[in-house]
């Protein structure tokens, strides 16, 4: 399974997202489609409904360079 940023572009992930929260598309399709379990499932609609505007699914990387 490859990273959900690598696969898919923000606007897709918001574009399904958006039609979740009108009750238009189930979870479990969604995360069969994502390929997501539903722990990350949630964590990304906790993140879209925070902000959507700013929403994305790009990795931050926290490593620090020494």
């Amino acid at each position: 399974m490859a990273h959900l940023h690598k696969r898919f572009k923000d606007s897709q992930v918001k574009a399904l997202l958006e039609r979740y929260g009108k009750e238009e598309i189930e979870r479990k399709y969604i995360e069969g489609i994502l390929d997501i379990k539903r722990r990350r499932f949630c964590e990304i609609v906790k993140k879209y409904r925070k902000d959507p505007n700013t929403f994305t699914i790009k990795y931050k990387d926290t490593r620090t360079v020494q």
